[in-house]
């Protein structure tokens, strides 16, 4: 495995493990648009990496 996709494996699953702890983080109410926009952010992140990691999965096959 390319040290490349092998980083961008640990990229994902921080992203990942980042994204489930700000949503376990938002109150039940009056979440504020802060939080919704870092909580976005993070989702953005994290799909651009794993479309990335994707691409590389596909030409290596």
């Amino acid at each position: 495995m390319s040290e490349k996709i092998r980083a961008l494996k640990e990229k994902l699953k921080d992203l990942e493990a980042r994204v489930k702890e700000r949503e376990a983080s938002l109150p039940a109410h009056s979440v504020r648009v802060s939080q919704i926009m870092e909580l976005e952010e993070l989702e953005e992140e994290r799909d651009q990496v794993r479309r990335e990691l994707e691409e590389l999965l596909a030409e290596k096959n």
